[in-house]
């Protein structure tokens, strides 16, 4: 991408210099002087300077056409085997960075901006998506962004041999506090990946619901915010399970259970969003295992739904 933009920059700036340096020089050579009493020699039609300037062009945007074909065929290719992949999802107003298995890196109160750690020399396939509006997934040292689309999945694979911190940010204006979409990508060998990994999941909400199976469950969201007061609900194993929510206000909120993060089909609600108040409902009896719960008019409000 780097070595396409220079050969566009060159580009320019030979044409910027031969039209600019033209104009100049007509305008020099032939001005009008105070001796001009007769109208000067009129030239009613070239064909040579005609092709000249229709071929000229032509194959200059030829050749930008081709690189332009090769180069986004180069930077949109996917491996059959990336080495790790990431689910971002952007949202008012961070960044979620699912790894899948319920292993999620989302930003907190201690640590506002979020950082995703990532392989060297392994191809890293990233999964875009957004709840409400679009955002943008800029990484500006790598030179790369792409959207992030509601209602679409965008993809894109990069790999990166320089360890560093590289600095990210949303580079599309998405409402008031677009300014704090910042996040980091830090980039480490594979051994310090799986080692940050391993302690990361050990500290992750899936690792850490634990409590007493229950066959009735409450959760609320506060008066004014987009979060649940919990994270973690355990629910019995085969047995319907009756889940009660409370919103205080302020936006319209509902709960939902489905198989993960990365499939929201709900697999039971407490029903339609509400803007406030309180509402009853059961969820369907599941076996074991570890399961996500969100709301679906803010999926950034999410938690670990433990079935055991």
């Amino acid at each position: 991408m780097a070595s396409f933009y220079n050969v566009v920059f060159f580009l320019a700036v030979v044409v910027f210099v031969g039209v600019n340096g033209a104009l100049l020089y007509f305008v020099t050579k032939y001005r009008r002087k105070p001796t001009d009493v007769t109208m000067p020699p009129q030239i009613h039609g070239s064909t040579a300077a005609e092709i000249t300037w229709t071929v000229i062009p032509a194959l200059i945007v030829l050749g930008l056409f081709g690189m332009s074909w090769s180069t986004m065929r180069s930077m949109d290719k996917k491996s059959a085997k990336p080495g790790v992949v990431i689910n971002v999802q952007g949202f008012q107003w961070s960044w979620n960075f699912n790894y899948g298995n319920n292993f999620i890196v989302k930003p907190t109160k201690e640590v506002p901006v979020p950082m995703l750690v990532v392989p060297l020399n392994e191809p890293i396939r990233f999964v875009l998506t957004s709840d409400n509006v679009i955002h943008s997934f800029f990484l500006p040292d790598l030179l790369f962004k792409r959207d992030v689309i509601p209602g679409r999945q965008n993809e894109f694979e990069i790999t990166i041999d320089t360890p560093s911190d590289y600095k990210g940010q949303c580079a599309e204006f998405c409402g008031t506090d677009h300014a704090k979409m910042n996040f980091v990508l830090r980039a480490v060998d594979r051994p310090h990946f799986d080692a940050w990994a391993k302690e990361a999941k050990a500290q992750s909400g899936a690792a850490n619901c634990k409590g007493d199976a229950a066959d009735s469950l409450e959760i609320s969201a506060p008066a004014g915010q987009i979060a649940f007061d919990k994270d973690c609900l355990v629910a019995a194993a085969n047995k319907a399970v009756k889940v009660t929510f409370s919103n205080g206000g302020g936006q319209p909120h509902n709960f939902a259970v489905s198989k993960s993060s990365t499939d929201l089909a709900p697999l039971g609600t407490t029903g339609k969003p509400i803007p406030s108040g309180s509402e009853t409902d059961e969820i369907p009896a599941q076996p074991a295992g570890l399961y996500y719960f969100y709301c679906q008019v803010h999926p950034v409000m999410n938690g670990t739904y433990k079935v055991q």
